[in-house]
């Protein structure tokens, strides 16, 4: 049997969040607070948006020292998807990470047009839950979202 991962979102009210985050240190598989982490990713794109009306996302996130460049491709809906990580070594993309993915194609049509299109800053809060024989992650997110000289501020529950 495969392991596969089913990924949710939910925008939450910044204001009820810390109800939310006692709720799951409730919950079967809670030890203890766990720590949050800061996540910085950058997102690209070309100008026209070629890799997001392809069904695809291309992320570098930055998290505890590392840089892991995330390829996402839409398959049976909104909430599975491929996932294809690399972690990267240096600055800017490893577009050859991506030759053995379905966006290997689109990507090299591209031919390098690729840049970042905005970023987000968040802290995640993971929370282990378990239901059953599945274990879930609920991570709790507070952050936002930037966009050249624009900002959105964001929580969510993945």
């Amino acid at each position: 049997m495969n392991d596969q991962e089913i990924e949710l979102k939910f925008e939450v009210d910044a204001a009820i969040a810390g109800k939310l985050e006692q709720v799951l240190l409730v919950r079967p598989g809670a030890k203890a607070a766990p720590k949050p982490k800061a996540l910085t990713s950058a997102y690209y794109d070309t100008a026209d948006c070629a890799l997001m009306k392809a069904g695809f996302g291309l992320r570098v996130r930055e998290v505890e020292g590392r840089r892991i460049q995330t390829l996402k491709a839409e398959q049976a809906g909104l909430s599975v998807r491929g996932e294809w990580e690399t972690e990267l070594d240096g600055a800017g993309l490893d577009l050859d990470a991506l030759k053995h993915t379905p966006a290997a194609a689109l990507v090299k049509a591209l031919n390098g047009d690729l840049r970042p299109v905005f970023a987000t800053r968040m802290e995640r809060t993971a929370y282990p839950v378990r239901q059953g024989r599945s274990k879930i992650e609920a991570a709790l997110d507070r952050g936002r979202v930037e966009a050249g000289d624009r900002t959105l501020d964001v929580c969510e529950l993945e």
